[in-house]
C-alpha cells in the first residue's frame, strides 16, 4: 500500500504570500510615482521594490526551511521510534516462541515418561498383583522433579510434596497417606479440617494456589500451623466422577517459587497428579477383593 503524500500547504502559503508581498509592493510604486512626483521614487523605486521583495523571499524561504526541518525531524524521530519499537516486539515474539517451544519440548518428554508407567499398570493388572506405595511414591518423586525443573531452587530437600485423603470414617478430616518431605511420625500428627487449604481444595474440587501464605488475599482459605516453614502452597486435586478422591499439595519456603510451575506447567502437573490417583483407585481396588 502506497503512503499518502501530504500536500506542502506550508510552502504553497508562505510561496503566494511572498508573490502577493511583491505585487502589493509594485502598486504601491505604481501609484506613488503617478500622484506625487518624487524623483527618487521614480529613480530608484524599481529598485527599493526588488531589494524588499528580495529580503521577503529570503525570510520566507528561511521561515520555510525552518518549518520543513522541524518537520523533517520529527517525522525521523517517528520512523525511528517505529524501528525500535518494532524491533522490540519482534525481540519479544522471538522470547516467547522460545519459551513456547522449550515448554512443549519439556512437556512432550515428561508425556513419554507416561507410556512406562501405563505400561507398568497394565502388567500389574494382567497378573493381578497389587501397586505397592513405593510405586506410588515412584511418582511422587517424578512430580518433585518437575517443581525442581521448573523452579529457581535446586535444594529438593526445601520442596514437599504430599498426598492428601480423607478419613474413611471421618470424611471432612484430611491427612497425609504419603509424602516425600514429612516422617511418618509427622504424618500421623497432621490432620486437616474442611476449613483449612486442604480441605478447601477437597471441597472446590480445583487447583488452588497461595503464593504468599504471609500476604495471602482476602478469601485465600489457609490454617495456621504452628512451625510453619513454608510461603507458598499449591493444591492439585485429583477428580473421579465429580468426586475427590486425593489431593496432592506442593509447599516451598521461598513465596512465589511455584507461580512459573503454576502459569506454564500446570497441565504436566495435572498429568502426574492423574497418575498418582489411578494408581490409588487400582490399589483400593485389590485391597477390596
Amino acid at each position: 500500500m502506497k503512503e499518502k503524500k501530504e500536500i506542502p500547504w506550508e510552502l504553497i502559503i508562505s510561496t503566494a504570500f511572498s508573490g502577493f508581498g511583491i505585487a502589493v509592493l509594485s502598486w504601491l510604486k505604481d501609484m506613488l510615482t503617478d500622484f506625487f512626483t518624487i524623483d527618487f521614487l521614480q529613480k530608484y523605486g524599481n529598485i527599493v521594490v526588488g531589494l524588499i521583495s528580495f529580503i521577503v523571499s529570503i525570510i520566507v524561504i528561511w521561515i520555510n526551511y525552518l518549518i520543513m526541518k522541524r518537520k523533517f525531524k520529527k517525522r525521523a524521530e517517528d520512523l525511528e521510534n517505529n524501528f525500535n519499537s518494532s524491533l522490540d516486539e519482534i525481540e519479544a515474539e522471538r522470547e516467547y516462541v522460545e519459551k513456547t517451544l522449550a515448554i512443549a519440548q519439556y512437556a512432550n518428554r515428561k508425556y513419554e515418561e507416561l507410556d512406562e508407567y501405563y505400561k507398568k499398570i497394565a502388567s500389574y493388572i494382567s497378573v493381578e498383583s497389587k501397586i505397592s506405595d513405593s510405586f506410588i511414591m515412584q511418582y511422587m518423586d517424578k512430580i518433585k522433579n518437575i517443581v525442581i525443573d521448573n523452579t529457581s531452587t535446586k535444594d529438593g530437600e526445601n520442596i514437599n510434596v504430599s498426598l492428601f485423603q480423607s478419613k474413611k470414617e471421618q470424611k471432612e478430616t484430611y491427612t497425609i497417606r504419603l509424602s516425600n518431605y514429612h516422617t511418618v511420625a509427622k504424618m500421623k500428627k497432621l490432620e486437616y479440617k474442611r476449613k483449612s487449604f486442604v480441605g478447601n481444595v477437597f471441597k472446590e474440587k480445583k487447583v488452588l494456589y497461595i503464593p504468599n501464605i504471609d500476604e495471602r488475599k482476602l478469601g485465600d482459605i489457609f490454617m495456621e500451623k504452628q512451625g510453619r516453614s513454608y510461603n507458598t502452597i499449591l493444591g492439585v486435586p485429583y477428580i473421579v466422577d465429580d468426586v475427590c478422591i486425593a489431593v496432592i499439595v506442593i509447599t516451598m519456603k521461598e513465596a512465589g517459587s511455584l507461580d512459573y510451575l503454576y502459569s506454564e506447567c500446570l497441565n504436566i502437573l495435572q498429568r502426574y497428579v492423574q497418575v498418582v490417583g489411578l494408581s490409588i483407585l487400582i490399589q483400593n481396588d485389590k485391597e477390596e477383593e
